[in-house]
């Protein structure tokens, strides 16, 4: 077993420089819901609140001083060709995101915009959600992968059996990950935990 501290925050997060891996012809155009729904600790800004820079329909006001996190952001739909213009943020009210954590865990997260809570669920979405957490269970060695959605401040891990909704979470609470590998697969546990509970691992078994 091979066991490793769980991130604390979202500062955990880690970017790239993804600007050339932009899909040719794709750009934000009116689009900026990132600029609502990501939190940005550099401005004090939440996450699901308006940034004081954003311009409705045209991008950010304060291009040129942007913080590193808005200039390293791009949204899914930038970057993989094959979601289609559905998968547009400002259609959808979703903003895909790719997490990688310190501790090797590989998250995508789906950030929802509070307005349209249940957009995940609908068709097309769901099911293609669904088909990504399904992958991402299928993998029993190395990093541990699960799809999270993210309502506000709301979690839930999507299982390509159920969903588990964790609830509202706080600046220092994470979330607690057990991996277990048996004949028939991986099994998963997925648990709400504070940042202060200094047994808090996540586990790979």
């Amino acid at each position: 077993m091979v066991e490793q501290t769980a991130p604390s925050s979202e500062d955990s997060y880690l970017y790239a420089d993804l600007e050339s891996l932009v899909v040719p012809g794709r750009q934000c155009g009116t689009c900026t819901l990132c600029c609502r729904l990501i939190a940005v600790e550099e401005l004090n800004k939440p996450r699901s609140r308006n940034c004081i820079h954003c311009i409705a329909d045209v991008g950010c006001g304060n291009r040129e001083h942007r913080p590193h996190l808005c200039r390293a952001f791009f949204c899914n739909w930038l970057l993989v060709e094959n979601l289609g213009p559905e998968w547009k943020p400002d259609h959808c009210g979703l903003v895909l995101q790719p997490v990688g954590f310190s501790n090797g865990a590989q998250c995508l997260v789906i950030n929802v915009d509070p307005d349209r809570p249940d957009s995940w669920r609908r068709s097309p979405y769901f099911d293609q959600i669904k088909a990504w957490a399904a992958r991402a269970a299928g993998q029993t060695t190395g990093d541990v992968y699960y799809v999270l959605v993210i309502v506000d401040e709301r979690r839930i891990v999507v299982l390509p059996d159920r969903d588990i909704d964790l609830g509202d979470f706080g600046a220092q609470d994470q979330i607690s990950i057990e991996r277990k590998v048996t004949p028939l697969g991986a099994s998963f546990t997925f648990r709400k935990v504070s940042g202060s509970d200094s047994g808090v691992t996540t586990r790979f078994v």
